[in-house]
């Protein structure tokens, strides 16, 4: 017969790797565009974009390449920097201004958010759809024209956390740099003892753990506890007569 005895063992091995991967997976947030502005009756002025994302986000080393939909080719960059303040519910925003942005017509023009690893994040595009070697743009359904009221912008509206918990609305009162009007930030699916974004710290990434996140980090916890001197792992043993 056999039965379950243990040895002493030491399992720091299996600690680093298991956290490591918990901490890349369970907190990385959305960040998307919250607010575009590039054309108004006259000469055009403020033209920009609006980056929302969870507070502690940083956009150090991130940048935005917008599109000619004429040759889907790039015509202007801008570097992106700062770290995302908490303005509401654990989310903010950061505005950049981009002058001379192309005001779309007979062709889409658009914007492609890139992230500090050259990754691309988002790809969106105004007045049609642009085909480009990065990807299809995504058509935001709103668009500014040459009689377009000063200090108009097109904004995102509507109440979640992610992309797509929002639509597109021009509205007549721009808010560079702040929430815009008729947004709200709020977790789409409430997480337990975590009501807003802002209880977690912005060390943490400031992320919501994915459900396969949490049983790694119960794993990455459960070897943290084996890896001390009087741990023990489980092995069969001959039992003694």
């Amino acid at each position: 017969m056999f039965k379950l005895s243990f040895i002493p063992s030491k399992v720091s091995w299996f600690v680093s790797p298991v956290i490591l991967l918990t901490s890349q997976i369970a907190f990385a947030g959305p960040v998307f565009f919250s607010e575009i502005h590039y054309d108004n009756i006259g000469k055009d002025v403020n033209e920009g974009v609006e980056i929302a994302a969870p507070s502690g986000t940083s956009l150090n080393g991130w940048r935005v390449d917008f599109y000619n939909g004429s040759n889907s080719s790039v015509y202007k960059s801008i570097e992106l920097s700062g770290v995302i303040a908490s303005q509401q519910s654990g989310f903010g925003t950061l505005s950049f201004f981009a002058p001379g942005l192309q005001n779309g017509g007979s062709q889409a023009d658009g914007m492609a958010l890139i992230d500090d690893n050259d990754t691309l994040i988002q790809f969106l595009s105004y007045e049609g759809v642009i085909e480009a070697t990065i990807g299809t743009s995504e058509a935001i359904g709103v668009e500014e024209l040459n009689s377009t009221p000063l200090n108009y912008s097109m904004q995102l509206v509507g109440e979640g956390s992610l992309y797509e918990d929002f639509s597109w609305q021009l509205l007549s009162s721009q808010s560079f740099g702040e929430v815009n009007a008729g947004q709200r930030f709020a977790f789409s699916e409430p997480i337990p003892g975590i009501d807003t974004l802002a209880d977690v710290t912005a060390s943490d990434r400031v992320g919501v753990p994915a459900p396969g996140a949490l049983l790694l980090l119960s794993m990455g916890l459960l070897g943290l506890g084996l890896s001390r001197k009087d741990s023990f792992l489980p092995q069969s043993l001959p039992e003694r007569n």
